[in-house]
């Protein structure tokens, strides 16, 4: 896979979230695996426990060789402290993890919540 294709397909996936995002409150863990002949393989990853990762992590570095590229989604929240250890900022962030032999793209999209807990989208998609 180009890389190229695979800038691509991280945009595509993070459009996709932040759509998911909009219409149901979260977003979904899931890996998607692109196979040799560029089929997508997506798996829904609902439990998120250190060892659940861990046996995903494992289960990823052994289907990588043989793999155009793996692409995962995940939903985060960052909680930043002031200096007396109370919360002061919550912010919320969509992550798009593209990788192939080819190179790696990382993007990042932020967003809140309103008083109903609805998430409020930032124009803020980055692409590293």
């Amino acid at each position: 896979m180009e890389s190229w294709l695979l800038r691509e397909c991280a945009l595509q996936m993070m459009d996709l979230a932040r759509a998911n995002l909009m219409m149901h409150g979260h977003v979904a863990f899931v890996v998607v695996i692109i196979d040799k002949k560029l089929s997508q393989v997506p798996l829904l990853v609902e439990t998120v426990d250190d060892d659940s990762k861990y046996r995903l992590s494992m289960m990823l570095r052994m289907l990588a060789p043989h793999c155009h590229a793996i692409i995962i989604l995940s939903e985060s929240t960052v909680r930043r402290y002031n200096a007396d250890e109370l919360e002061r900022d919550v912010q919320e962030g969509i992550f798009v993890d593209a990788q192939s032999p080819c190179g790696s793209f990382f993007a990042t999209c932020t967003f809140s919540r309103n008083a109903q807990g609805d998430p409020v989208l930032n124009d803020d998609t980055a692409l590293a």
